[in-house]
């Protein structure tokens, strides 16, 4: 049974590409590289004085190489990646990533907003003139960043008029809408999708707090008409791309109804959590690719998989007592200019014990504020059905 020698351009999450089999990794070796996906590559580039993509371009040109995924976490490196694409059509090589038409459509807030209109989405109202500003408050967001960095809440319209003086053309402002967040991965080539089941990403209250300070767990099945729609999106979506890549669809659910709110042309941090269930997306795209050794149509979701935001200041003996739970998988840390985090991955079987789980979490006094009130907003707004995967 023939290897597939796969060439990744960025090292995030390798193993999720290595638990596909039947696969060699290649990856350049650029920053920080969790243990799990260091192991997880057979052959590093080495990326000296050159760009990054420099050396990938010379590795294709002169070693064998069977697909090239697009695998950079971030906006500006996925949107490089994306020439790729252009580049190695017609040749024998596949490459999996978001064309570059589209990624120059995601890489722009602006411009997402106006293909979610296109593709019949609710957007949040935006506010583009001064005739708007009795809209309060109003959500200023880069219009070319990622991760969350650089969004404001803006409450009243002397700031707002000064937020605009100082960064003309550089923002995207839109209504503040509270609610819940979600999320959902499309994995898709164009002319056949595959929807993730959706991911809970707490609540969107009057202060505005950072993604990955909230709680996170999938699946959730809150409402059948907001699924239905993104059932409808998602194909409305797949007709516009012309290759094999993955696409998060994030929005907000207010006052019932469904807002969409960005989509990110690259693996993201959910990508991580929908392993834990069953939906690998790197599986999938090989799957797209026809490098996976699974049938399509061959998943099933299993149990619930919850990210939960403990204490930057936990202890390692905190860490020891969680890592010997039997719900626990992992942890993930990070360090930037939001300061210190830690996510503790879970796995459950059933919604018992996953609320037994939070509770257990909550009485070590180690989780970030609001987490039980997302659970319980959480437990509020599901069915007791769990759904499986959407197919197309």
């Amino acid at each position: 049974m023939k290897c597939f020698s796969v060439l990744l351009t960025h090292p995030y999450r390798a193993q999720l590409f290595a638990d596909c089999n039947r696969v060699e990794l290649i990856a350049p070796r650029v920053g920080s590289i969790e243990p799990e996906d260091s192991i997880s590559i057979s052959r590093f580039l080495r990326v000296d004085d050159g760009t990054r993509l420099g050396a990938i371009r010379s590795f294709i040109a002169n070693e064998n190489v069977d697909i090239v995924v697009c695998s950079s976490p971030r906006d500006d490196m996925a949107h490089e990646d994306s020439s790729l694409v252009a580049e190695l059509a017609g040749t024998r090589i596949c490459c999996v990533g978001l064309d570059e038409l589209n990624s120059s459509v995601f890489f722009d807030k602006q411009l997402t907003n106006r293909f979610l209109e296109t593709v019949g989405s609710h957007i949040p109202l935006g506010i583009n003139t001064n005739s708007d500003l009795h809209f309060s408050p109003v959500m200023a967001k880069p219009r070319k960043s990622w991760g969350g960095k650089g969004i404001e809440k803006i409450d009243t319209k002397k700031e707002l008029e000064a937020h605009r003086s100082r960064n003309f053309g550089n923002y995207v402002y839109q209504a503040y809408l509270t609610g819940i967040e979600i999320s959902a991965v499309l994995v898709t080539d164009g002319n056949k999708f595959s929807l993730s089941p959706i991911v809970f990403k707490g609540c969107i209250r009057d202060g505005y707090r950072h993604a990955l300070k909230r709680l996170r767990i999938t699946p959730f099945d809150g409402s059948e008409n907001v699924q239905k729609e993104l059932d409808e999106l998602a194909a409305n979506i797949s007709k516009l791309v012309t290759n094999p890549c993955c696409l998060e669809i994030e929005g907000i659910i207010h006052k019932d109804r469904l807002y969409l709110t960005e989509i990110n042309g690259r693996l993201t941090g959910v990508t991580h959590l929908l392993a834990t269930i069953g939906f690998n997306v790197p599986e999938k795209l090989l799957q797209f690719a026809n490098v996976s050794h699974r049938p399509h149509g061959e998943y099933g979701v299993t149990g619930f998989a919850a990210e939960i935001p403990v204490s930057s200041a936990l202890s390692n003996r905190e860490k020891e007592a969680i890592s010997s739970s039997s719900f626990h998988k992992r942890f993930f840390e990070r360090t930037d200019a939001l300061g210190h985090r830690i996510r503790a991955l879970t796995w459950v079987q059933d919604a018992d014990e996953l609320a037994a789980m939070i509770k257990a979490f909550s009485s070590l006094n180690i989780i970030e504020n609001d987490v039980e009130s997302d659970f319980e907003l959480y437990s509020n707004n599901r069915t007791d059905v769990l759904s499986e995967a959407r197919q197309q």
